[in-house]
């Protein structure tokens, strides 16, 4: 009887287990834009956020957090006030070792950062319109590319961005922005599956079934 129990509390365990919160991190800018080209005006600035599966662990020092590092991000979106990149038409910058890196305080606050994200999506060609956005938390703190010009490849993504005729570009170098944890939501309360409800219940017969026969021995 005591192993069913155990067993039943095990499943438990592990359902309550899977429903840890998710976290996300909004990029507020320090500064608009202070060099602009084409498109792109002095009143722009980026907006954005990243997505985590919970929050970030304390103490991080330049972990690269990103889908080729421990892949703790599980979606992103930045508007740069022409375009919007996201984990579905854009991947990290491929030439950037420490893209998609975080360093992280005693209580889990980020201190340092660098997101550089290219659309669209690999495999990319040579001479392929490309777009990208970069934030970080040294100078130039953003640094963006509107219809840019793929000029080379490394695998099957672009790795170097041109400019082309009507390409846009922005910086923006007086003051560095911060990613700030939005509020995270209470645990839901666990659901169960179909399937696990079903052999929770069988568990549970078999030892009521079990417990009555030894009650009436």
């Amino acid at each position: 009887m005591k192993p069913l129990l155990a067993l039943v509390s095990l499943l438990v365990l592990a359902v309550v287990a899977n429903t840890a919160a998710a976290a996300t991190y909004v990029y507020t800018a320090g500064s608009n834009y202070t060099t602009v080209t084409g498109a792109y005006t002095t009143a722009m600035a980026v907006t954005g956020s990243f997505n985590t599966a919970s929050p970030l662990p304390a103490n991080l020092a330049n972990v690269n957090i990103g889908p080729s590092g421990s892949n703790l991000v599980t979606a992103w979106s930045f508007n740069d006030g022409l375009n919007t990149l996201t984990n579905l038409n854009s991947a990290p910058f491929v030439l950037t070792p420490s893209n998609f890196t975080v360093s992280t305080n005693a209580t889990g606050q980020i201190t340092a950062f660098q997101f550089v994200v290219v659309g669209p999506l690999p495999p990319n060609t040579v001479g392929q319109t490309m777009n990208g956005i970069a934030v970080l938390n040294a100078s130039p703190y953003q640094s963006i590319i509107a219809s840019g010009v793929c000029n080379s490849l490394t695998a099957n993504q672009c790795s170097a961005i041109g400019i082309g005729p009507s390409t846009s570009t922005a910086y923006g170098s007086s003051a560095a922005g911060a990613f700030v944890l939005a509020a995270v939501p209470a645990v839901p309360a666990p659901m169960l599956t179909p399937a696990l409800l079903a052999l929770l219940t069988g568990i549970l017969l078999a030892f009521v079934f079990v417990r009555t026969r030894s009650l009436r021995g």
